[in-house]
């Protein structure tokens, strides 16, 4: 399940950079330096909340694109369908588990807003 929309705590609380390194242990020193500079200016909360409310104003637009992309998404599962190729992370030996973890990994290491933070504010509200 993705994790809500902002994090636990706020990039400027000391806590975060053990909140950031404990989610994503796993990765290297090197690798955690640079998410964590990512994450900080992500979840900024007030940056965060701007961004959300512009894309509230913007939400019909937005929705209409996202309508499309659903279309080209249904064909494309059906042809994968047809063809018997893999469409879900265990078709190919990657457990529920791991493809969340690879879904949250996904969600920090940049700062920009996904489709991933999209899903993650709409299941957080």
């Amino acid at each position: 399940k993705l994790s809500a929309g902002f994090a636990e705590t706020a990039p400027d609380d000391p806590t975060f950079s053990t909140w950031i390194r404990e989610r994503h242990s796993d990765l290297s020193e090197s690798s955690l330096q640079k998410l964590e500079v990512e994450a900080r200016a992500k979840y900024d909360r007030k940056s965060r909340i701007e961004k959300r409310n512009a894309l509230i104003e913007t939400w019909p637009s937005v929705r209409l694109e996202l309508e499309k992309a659903y279309e080209h998404a249904k064909r494309i599962d059906l042809g994968l369908i047809d063809s018997c190729a893999a469409r879900v992370p265990e078709d190919i030996g990657v457990s529920s588990m791991e493809s969340d973890r690879i879904l949250s990994v996904c969600r920090d290491i940049r700062n920009r807003h996904t489709i991933l933070d999209l899903a993650a504010d709409l299941l957080s509200d």
